[in-house]
This record gives structure tokens, C-alpha cells and sequence, in this order.
């Protein structure tokens, strides 16, 4: 029934196969052509969406730059052999260079209380004018 035999120009004797290959395969040109430029457009496609990304990260870098306090920042470090007992911080704009900290002695725990204060000065009250030398308690401030 289907055969795959063909025999062109057997009858009249001009072989018209080549000439519809052809006619087929010019055909088809337009279509290749249509396929290479949509190969083409994708890549640009991709190229374009690089470009974007790279953009995007540059205007984030120039909304970094045009931060007021950029040029203003400071960074304060504490030396690790402080055994955590001082802490730093520093606003924009603080005056730069390297400052120290020298403890001379650390401070004592005072109670005030009725059994500190002399009979005496017990029924005076507190002056809250009064200076802390001044205070009646048993030991004096120095």
C-alpha cells in the first residue's frame, strides 16, 4: 500500500525532486532565520538582566555614599586586657585619635545608715546643700 519508492521524471523525463527540496528548503530559511534571531534575542535577554543586576548593586552603593554620617563614622575599639570593666561608644563626629584610661584605684561601697552617724548630728537631718565632706557620718571623705 505506502511505498517509499518514488520515481521522478521517470515519465517525462524531468527530475522535479531536487526542484521541491529546494522550493521546501527556502521555505524553511525564513523560519531558521527566525529561530537564530530568537537564540540571539534570548541572550540579550540575559545579558540584560546581568547589566540590571549589576546596576542595582552600584545605586545601592551610591545610596551608601550619600549617607550623611559615612564620612562621619567613628569606630571605637576597647583593648581586651581591660577584663570587660570599661565599655566605649562614639557618635559621628566625635574627635578621632586614641585616648587611655587609667585607673588609679576602684571605688568602695559606702552604707549610711543611723548606726554611722554620730549622736550628736543624728537629730540634725541631712542639708541636701551640704557637701559630701560635710555629711554626718562616723567616717569622714577623703
Amino acid at each position: 500500500m505506502g511505498s517509499d519508492m518514488k520515481l521522478t521524471g521517470l515519465a517525462s523525463g524531468f527530475d522535479w525532486q531536487p526542484i521541491v527540496d529546494q522550493l521546501i528548503e527556502l521555505e524553511r530559511t525564513s523560519v531558521k532565520r527566525l529561530e537564530r534571531e530568537k537564540v540571539g534575542n534570548n541572550n540579550k535577554v540575559s545579558e540584560l538582566g546581568t547589566l540590571k543586576s549589576q546596576l542595582d548593586t552600584l545605586k545601592g552603593a551610591a545610596n551608601a555614599l550619600s549617607d550623611e554620617n559615612l564620612f562621619q563614622a567613628r569606630k571605637v575599639s576597647v583593648d581586651p586586657s581591660a577584663n570587660s570593666l570599661f565599655s566605649a561608644t562614639a557618635e559621628a563626629g566625635a574627635i578621632t585619635g586614641d585616648f587611655g584610661i587609667k585607673v588609679h584605684s576602684k571605688a568602695t561601697k559606702t552604707i549610711m545608715s543611723s548606726e554611722n552617724r554620730t549622736f550628736s548630728r543624728l537629730s540634725g537631718g541631712l542639708n541636701l546643700n551640704d557637701r559630701l565632706i560635710d555629711l554626718p557620718i562616723q567616717t569622714k571623705i577623703s
